[in-house]
C-alpha cells in the first residue's frame, strides 16, 4: 500500500467537465475533471486520504498549481509523501501527490 493510505486516481482529461463521486470506506469524496485552452483542471473534495493522481498527458506541463500555490517537483517516487509532482514521458503521465484535505483544485 502507499504511504498514509493515499488513493490512486488515474485521470484522463476530457474537453468537457467530468464529475464523478469516489466511494470509499474512509467517506465518498467528488472529483471533476476538464481540459480548455490546453489547461486541466481537477479539484477533489472531500478526500480524507491522500491521493496520487496520475493525468494523462503526452508532455511534461510548465508548472503545478494546487489551490493556487505553485507545487515543486520532486523525485519520481510514487511511494514517496512528499506534496509535488514529476512527469514520466515514458508512460505518459504527470504524477501529482496531495495530502489529504477538504478540497484540492489543481491547474496544470
Amino acid at each position: 500500500p502507499l504511504p498514509g493510505g493515499a488513493l490512486v486516481l488515474l485521470v484522463t482529461p476530457a474537453d468537457t467537465t467530468t464529475t464523478f463521486t469516489l466511494h470509499d470506506v474512509a467517506g465518498d469524496a467528488t472529483l471533476a475533471v476538464s481540459r480548455t485552452a490546453g489547461a486541466i483542471t481537477f479539484s477533489a473534495t472531500g478526500s480524507s486520504r491522500p491521493l496520487l493522481v496520475r493525468v494523462r498527458q503526452d508532455r511534461a506541463p510548465e508548472s503545478v498549481m494546487v489551490n493556487g500555490a505553485a507545487t515543486p517537483s520532486v523525485a519520481k517516487e510514487v511511494l514517496g509523501s512528499t506534496p509535488g509532482f514529476w512527469h514520466d514521458p515514458a508512460a505518459p503521465y504527470t504524477y501529482i501527490r496531495l495530502a489529504a484535505g477538504a478540497t484540492q483544485s489543481v491547474t496544470l
